[in-house]
């Protein structure tokens, strides 16, 4: 799990495939759950940086895990979810 210090923002990247390769899903959204539970949908912000390569900055503005999940609204091989530990400054 990747740990990084709180106000700070990460790049969530994702990677789609399909039988022919790289993919471009029809619909494809970033939903994010903080630690307290409250879970925001992004879309708008996602930037497809070539075929079947998209990311999205995010900022961790509270200490704790978060959660991610990439969601698409047809197939692909390849659905991404993961973790980050928000942890508070090392030094302050």
């Amino acid at each position: 799990m990747l740990s990084v210090a709180i106000d700070t923002t990460q790049t969530i990247r994702a990677t789609f495939t399909d039988d022919d390769g790289l993919y471009d899903p029809s619909s494809l959204s970033l939903v994010i759950q903080s630690p307290a539970g409250v879970t925001t949908t992004l879309t708008g912000s996602i930037v497809r940086e070539s075929a079947g390569v998209y990311t999205c900055d995010v900022a961790f503005t509270a200490t704790g895990v978060w959660s991610w999940s990439w969601r698409i609204d047809d197939t692909a091989k390849l659905k991404l979810e993961g973790q980050v530990f928000v942890r508070p400054p090392l030094v302050s």
